[in-house]
């Protein structure tokens, strides 16, 4: 039997390696700061509509009559379901739980109450 070792590596490909995965480091981080941006613009755009309260109403701004409990049911699970599926795209690299993450602080800053933090 013959046995191969590995060739040890020159320090100059152990460095041209650490430079390719700083540089992938460092475009990961710049993708997340962008996406931080982004979402701090919509925040700041948005903010003109806070009007200090939540209503199951602001998501379904189209129509005029009182949600029952059963049409508050279906607007949350509606609006749960796009804002994941939203997240995915813009986001793709962040687990569900940062997703619902997200969704939670939603409704935390909507309702006024830091619930569940």
């Amino acid at each position: 039997l013959a046995v191969r070792l590995a060739e040890p590596t020159s320090p100059l490909e152990e460095k041209e390696e650490d430079d390719e995965f700083d540089e992938m480091e460092r475009k990961e981080a710049e993708q997340a700061m962008k996406m931080a941006q982004f979402r701090r613009s919509v925040y700041e755009a948005l903010l003109p509509l806070d009007r200090g309260d939540f209503r199951w109403e602001l998501l379904v701004p189209w129509t005029d009559k009182v949600l029952t409990r059963a049409d508050k049911i279906i607007v949350c699970s509606t609006f749960i379901g796009i804002a994941i599926i939203m997240q995915e795209l813009f986001d793709p690299l962040a687990s569900v739980g940062v997703h619902l993450s997200y969704i939670a602080q939603f409704f935390s800053y909507a309702i006024g109450n830091p619930i569940g933090f």
